[in-house]
């Protein structure tokens, strides 16, 4: 599943659109913050374009607005896509959940 942290309304928040992508503007973490908060985790494989982690991992050091952000999207989202892998991206406000 992939999350895109974007500037549509809230009802459409919720609607699947084509390729499995969330669009959500409910969440109140702006994106330098979030990258702030990407810079502080000392964990998982780190590509110029993102952060991959073990879900396991990220649940027990993710500070904790990227914590609350997780648990939004599970929330808000409804999603039961399984998924052992959160990838973070550096360069945009972006989240997939990866079963690897």
């Amino acid at each position: 599943m992939f999350v895109e942290l974007g500037e549509m309304k809230d009802e459409q928040s919720r609607k699947l659109t084509k390729g499995h992508h969330y669009f959500l503007n409910w969440f109140m973490l702006d994106f330098e913050a979030y990258k702030h908060h990407l810079k502080q985790l000392k964990i998982g494989k780190k590509l110029p374009d993102a952060l991959y982690i073990e879900i396991s991992h990220f649940k027990a050091v993710a500070p904790k607005p990227l914590l609350d952000l997780y648990w939004q999207i599970m929330e808000r989202t409804g999603s039961d896509t399984p998924h052992n892998v959160i990838k973070l991206f550096k360069s945009h406000f972006k989240v997939s959940l990866l079963q690897i």
